[in-house]
């Protein structure tokens, strides 16, 4: 992962800093560009982003997660900030709005043929020469059971084969280790693909 124009596949465990998903974001984000977070969780990443200057559009349907943001953009008086609840899959993306679409984490969690469905929304709706961030969970992740699951694990260049049609700026598989967190109390390993890509003219 020397280069974010290189592409890569491991399946060996690498130390890869969830952080720099992030960062290769960051560098792409310039001032008043409209950026889109499906999935945003509590949204601390893009605290700073709007700090740089995007206008951010932060959707989940977490009414904590929700709350916690909404809660963090009134304390720090953050403008350019809007703030929604609502099931990701069900959210209407405006056309050609959004220089940047971020769905970090979360496809995973839901039904493969919705996620398939949004990720064909995102391309239609991004504008030209827009930016598309995803990280997700692959079929080397241990909780992926295929008899068992309707949810979106990729398989190998999967996700890359979906944007063939963007120049790709970053990809890689991989298998990280993660620190205990809530679901999973205990320290264990997932199998991810991290993808950004820019929509072609």
């Amino acid at each position: 992962m020397k280069s974010a124009k290189a592409l890569k596949t491991s399946k060996n465990s690498q130390n890869i800093k969830l952080s720099y998903f992030w960062k290769l974001i960051f560098s792409k984000t310039k001032p008043g560009d409209n950026l889109l977070d499906l999935g945003c969780g509590n949204g601390q990443n893009l605290i700073y982003l709007s700090r740089k200057g995007a206008n951010i559009t932060a959707v989940d349907k977490s009414l904590e997660c929700i709350k916690e943001l909404r809660e963090k953009i009134e304390k720090e008086k953050i403008i350019n900030f809007d703030v929604i609840c609502s099931d990701i899959t069900k959210f209407n993306i405006p056309e050609n709005k959004f220089d940047i679409i971020i769905a970090n984490n979360v496809l995973q969690f839901i039904d493969r043929k919705k996620s398939l469905q949004l990720i064909l929304n995102i391309k239609d709706c991004l504008k030209n020469n827009g930016i598309i961030g995803i990280s997700s969970f692959t079929i080397d992740d241990p909780c992926y059971k295929p008899a068992k699951t309707n949810l979106t694990y990729f398989s190998h260049k999967e996700l890359l084969n979906l944007f063939k049609d963007f120049k790709i700026l970053f990809y890689i598989e991989s298998i990280i280790a993660d620190k205990p967190h809530q679901g999973m109390p205990y320290n264990h390993r997932h199998g991810i693909v991290r993808l950004l890509g820019q929509k072609n003219p």
